[in-house]
């Protein structure tokens, strides 16, 4: 009896390493590897956790080897196991495509929705089906920002080297400028600079809390030292609907323009 419950605690054992190995492995790349290792993990788990002698899955008959009197403690049981098992599937489901090829965003979509649907009706509370979720609403805040980032790059880059022609032509004589011209030429080539190496240093470190991304690019345009009151307005109504994207999905947990972000690349 005694090798039975250490053979089932070694075994159950292995199914967890195996599902840890999984994530391990999306997250350096191994997306088939990394799968196979869930697969196999959550079926050892499921077999010696459980105390049954087979289970029904795909099709396969099922008998559990001990007649349990309360429903409710088999239950609790797969709550317990299904959390963390869904919680990593969300996780490296939402940072796989990042490193293996993307995944198409329709189709996380449909899986994410998919396991919150299942977990709820396990009787899940809906604020822990929320806080494993977290994880795909960041990817997708991250996703949704990309544009808005390529947008101030676009202008500083294209601001900095008109600047910086025009330094050149200064500085070996092809452009005269007058001490009041020069200072303020100055005064915009500083600007730029900064800006420049602000936008850069930022954009080198993601913050994970991305329910202030609307505010943090706001802010950034804002901030810009180098863009006129005008040009600030223009990009900030360039970006309206992508920061309205990003409350919506903060703020109800869903794509207000589902038909345009499932298809973008």
């Amino acid at each position: 009896m005694e090798k039975l419950l250490s053979s089932k605690a070694l075994y159950s054992f292995f199914g967890l390493l195996l599902i840890i190995l999984g994530a391990v492995n999306v997250t350096m790349g191994e997306v088939a590897s990394g799968g196979a290792c869930f697969a196999v993990g959550i079926i050892l788990v499921l077999l010696f956790r459980f105390e049954v002698k087979s289970f029904r899955l795909l099709g396969l008959a099922a008998e559990l080897k001990d007649k349990i009197q309360e429903a409710d403690v088999i239950i609790e049981k797969l709550r317990g196991i299904s959390l963390p098992i869904s919680e990593i599937a969300v996780m490296t489901g939402s940072q796989a495509g990042r490193f293996d090829g993307a995944i198409p965003r329709k189709k996380l979509y449909d899986n994410v929705m998919a396991i919150s649907s299942e977990l709820l009706k396990m009787g899940v509370p809906s604020e822990r089906v929320e806080q494993i979720k977290d994880s795909w609403y960041f990817v997708t805040a991250i996703d949704m920002s990309i544009p808005i980032r390529q947008k101030i790059n676009v202008i500083i880059h294209n601001k900095f080297n008109s600047l910086l022609t025009i330094n050149e032509k200064v500085n070996t004589g092809q452009l005269a400028l007058s001490p009041d011209e020069k200072k303020e030429f100055e005064k915009k080539f500083g600007d730029i600079q900064v800006d420049r190496h602000e936008f850069i240093e930022e954009g080198e470190w993601i913050n994970p809390e991305y329910r202030k991304y609307p505010d943090y690019f706001i802010g950034i345009i804002n901030g810009l030292r180098s863009l006129s009151a005008e040009e600030k307005k223009e990009l900030l109504s360039e970006i309206e609907d992508i920061i309205s994207d990003l409350n919506y999905l903060i703020q109800n947990k869903e794509i207000r323009r589902p038909e345009f972000w499932f298809q973008r690349p």
